[in-house]
């Protein structure tokens, strides 16, 4: 098993597991690859005075964690691969829907990990990594920073270093256009949830100024394993629940404290809409359907302001029986990930 830093990303989009694809864009994120290749060592008595044993390589998998600031443009590039995969409109808009009636269809990533002026051999300084499916993506907030931060933890097949020679980064650069996500142009909208899910029409808004905000997406996929030759590898994927929730700390009113405190004492499941507009042909709208978990008293401290802590989770009511809704991402930028 090994580590290592990474400086320059570039990734394509598959159309199948196990069928790697040349690059077509960077990505501006640093983070590290692992391959978590699991060896096994069998000892036996073979009556020699040294021990002898028997080796196997029982486990392939690899592991990728980026860490950045969240681009609009950039957003695709993390959901195709955890999310239901969608052609974008004309419009570069991608819309992702985690249904509760049915499980998505991810594309997943081949990827070269590498640092520049850093060779393995003599083709090139990459490795290649195939098979990447989204595992955990968190999106986090904070008024001191005021933009939205990224951190995504991908799961991929097998590490392929080209016979120690590594491979060459191909020509291909970031989208033309790219424009970070400042969290504080974002706003909140809630109302009760109806029997007809992904409503999101008449909403209310949550008047309240960020302090933190994190938003948490387990997207509920995993490798299926199979024995081949000695060795656990893996060529389809396993679908379990997935879980989102988002943990909110605001400065609010009264009257929108009273609201949201009334509705989590009475466990009312609602629609909750997050929404960051950026310029023209630029925005995020994260639709969450739920309940509001935990919702302490208004009057708590943190970093001598006080404020109102909240978690909601998502959660499809029973009572949603008309297109039941749980979680849908909308993302508009000016370039499209397909």
């Amino acid at each position: 098993m090994a580590s290592s830093k990474f400086n320059k990303t570039q990734v394509g989009l598959q159309t199948d597991i196990g069928t790697a694809v040349a690059p077509t864009i960077q990505v501006p994120w640093r983070g590290t690859y692992e391959h978590a290749q699991e060896m096994h060592m069998a000892e036996y008595d073979a009556g020699t005075w040294t021990p002898t044993s028997i080796e196997a390589n029982v486990g392939e998998e690899t592991v990728v964690k980026w860490e950045g600031t969240v681009i609009f443009e950039m957003i695709p590039v993390l959901l195709n691969s955890g999310l239901a995969d969608v052609s974008p409109s004309g419009t570069y808009i991608h819309t992702y829907v985690v249904s509760p009636a049915a499980v998505g269809v991810p594309k997943p990533l081949t990827a070269l990990f590498g640092t520049v002026g850093t060779n393995i051999g003599g083709t090139g300084p990459a490795v290649k990594l195939k098979d990447l499916f989204l595992r955990t993506l968190t999106l986090s907030a904070n008024v001191n920073d005021k933009i939205l931060a990224v951190s995504a933890e991908f799961f991929g097949s097998t590490l392929d270093d080209n016979s120690g020679a590594g491979f060459a980064f191909e020509t291909v650069g970031l989208p033309a256009t790219l424009e970070v996500i400042e969290v504080l142009k974002g706003v909140f909208r809630y109302q009760d949830a109806a029997a007809t899910g992904g409503d999101f029409a008449t909403m209310t808004d949550f008047e309240c100024s960020i302090i933190d905000a994190e938003l948490t997406l387990e997207t509920g996929i995993e490798p299926a394993f199979c024995l081949t030759d000695e060795t656990t590898s893996w060529s389809a994927l396993k679908y379990t629940s997935p879980s989102c929730q988002l943990a909110l700390t605001v400065r609010t009113n009264a009257t929108n404290y009273a609201a949201i405190k009334g509705k989590s004492n009475a466990r009312t499941f609602q629609e909750l809409q997050w929404f960051i507009a950026g310029t023209s042909g630029h925005d995020l709208d994260i639709r969450m359907t739920g309940v509001w978990d935990a919702v302490p008293s208004v009057h708590d401290d943190q970093d001598g302001e006080v404020v109102m802590k909240a978690t909601f989770v998502c959660k499809t009511p029973y009572t949603q029986t008309t297109t039941p809704h749980w979680l849908s991402i909308i993302n508009e930028s000016t370039h499209n990930w397909t």
